[in-house]
């Protein structure tokens, strides 16, 4: 059969693209920088009308895609990322090949689930701008920024407030504009030890943190946990309060926010170490 084509050994980097053709197939590579590593890239195939991408738009297609991890990342480019999507589906694949799950068969279909998630970034993207515009902080955006009814996503690893906060340090950056602190080296946490004794204590803290658990209100409780926690790491109370939260929390993700539900489980397996001693 003869010595098989492979890929030019002398081409060892390209800019934004690059053609070429093994055994008289044409491969088109482009190069995809807002999505999971700055050296990703799309497989073109013009010919086939086939289109692989990888986890360019997420681990899962037609869920939200991950512009931030709650893992620790990089933070990767919304307004790259809905350039390069136009430009993907401007090209009207009939095949639609990503870096898990089966492939996604049929121009139309494709067209209309990629298309949905590139409006539903656009739609997090522009609300986050106008607000910034208004001069709304950036807690009061994530808190209040969501998808309308027709553009709610599949489930998946990111967060519509993640995205919120993408977006404002995408074009702001770390400095917020809400607190002279920030300039500063000192975190809040350096402060929290007399802050809590003040209060009464930790198990005091811990007490407030019950009781606005049990007004509803997870994530004030989860503040003032933090600072019980904080300052006595091994009180089963304020630990046996901490999971109170935490598994409060876990609940209210619906249990399918992928990324989210990691870390905070992560952080019940380490209360319930402290109780279990």
């Amino acid at each position: 059969m003869g010595t098989p084509e492979i890929f030019p050994d002398d081409i060892t980097s390209f800019n934004d693209r690059h053609e070429f053709t093994v055994s008289g197939r044409r491969f088109v590579i482009e190069r995809l920088w807002a999505g999971e590593t700055l050296d990703s890239v799309a497989v073109w195939l013009p010919e086939q009308q086939t289109v692989f991408t990888g986890n360019w738009a997420g681990a899962i297609h037609g869920a939200m895609p991950n512009f931030y991890t709650a893992r620790g990342d990089r933070q990767r480019s919304l307004p790259g990322w809905l350039v390069q999507c136009d430009a993907r589906l401007a090209r009207e694949p009939e095949l639609l090949i990503t870096g898990h799950e089966q492939p996604i068969s049929g121009k139309d279909r494709i067209r209309a689930e990629l298309g949905k998630v590139r409006d539903a970034v656009r739609h997090l993207h522009n609300e986050t701008v106008r607000g910034m515009d208004e001069g709304r902080t950036l807690s009061e955006m994530m808190a209040q920024i969501c998808l309308p009814a027709e553009l709610q996503l599949r489930d998946g690893r990111s967060r519509e407030r993640w995205v919120v906060r993408a977006v404002y340090e995408e074009y702001a950056g770390w400095f917020r504009h809400e607190r002279t602190s920030e300039l500063y080296a000192s975190s809040q946490s350096e402060i929290w030890p007399d802050i809590v004794a003040g209060l009464g204590g930790a198990e005091t803290v811990a007490a407030m943190a019950s009781q606005a658990l049990a007004k509803g209100d997870a994530e004030r409780a989860l503040h003032f946990i933090e600072m019980a926690t904080h300052v006595a790491p091994d009180s089963v109370r304020v630990r046996e309060v901490e999971i109170a939260v935490l598994e409060t929390l876990a609940n209210a993700s619906g249990l399918h926010a992928f990324d989210l539900l990691g870390w905070l489980e992560g952080r019940i397996a380490i209360a319930c170490r402290v109780v279990a001693q």
